[in-house]
């Protein structure tokens, strides 16, 4: 097993690479739990576990299933693996959603409590920029400050116009033949 230290590193490399994936976050354990606060796992989009750990199977299923569905939406989510009792106490089944809260049952004989944010981290969406007039160029400049990753088409000698670009690629289609 991995240190946080080494999934972090995971974290920014994949980040970097522009690949999808889904932190997974053990933020909370009541009773016996296999993984403990702190705990964490990197997630693909097909659903397996490419560092960390965030428990045994008890919770895994559910974990797994809200990491996909996060990276297809966007949208975090917080898992409470829980024993059924403690479900029926408060009137939610396995499965159900309630106040933000996803609720799965651990069926282990350990009968603990876990909760478990999973964060979806997502790939800029791209703005490809052809050709360097005032319109491309202010555009690449608000596409940064919307959170765009800026790939700059324009001849070599229109590419000084461009203050910044994530990616600069030489020439442009709208050129003349």
């Amino acid at each position: 097993m991995k240190s946080a230290a080494d999934i972090l590193d995971l974290v920014s490399n994949l980040k970097a690479k522009g690949e999808a994936f889904a932190l997974a976050t053990v933020v909370r354990t009541v009773s016996v739990t296999a993984a403990k606060a702190g705990a964490k796992a990197v997630i693909r989009p097909d659903g397996t576990i490419s560092e960390g750990w965030i428990g045994g199977g008890c919770a895994r299923a559910a974990v797994l299933k809200a990491a996909r569905e996060a990276i297809a939406d966007g949208k975090p989510r917080l898992v409470s693996v829980q024993p059924e009792a403690l479900l029926d106490e408060r009137g939610v089944k396995s499965g159900e959603e309630k106040d933000g809260v996803r609720f799965a049952r651990n069926m282990c004989p350990s009968q603990g409590t876990m909760d478990v944010f999973v964060e979806p981290v997502l790939p800029k969406p791209q703005l490809i920029v052809a050709g360097s007039s005032p319109v491309g160029v202010a555009l690449a400049d608000l596409g940064r400050w919307l959170g765009f990753a800026v790939v700059v088409c324009a001849p070599a000698a229109e590419q000084s116009a461009f203050a910044e670009g994530d990616q600069r690629i030489e020439g442009s289609a709208l050129q003349a033949k």
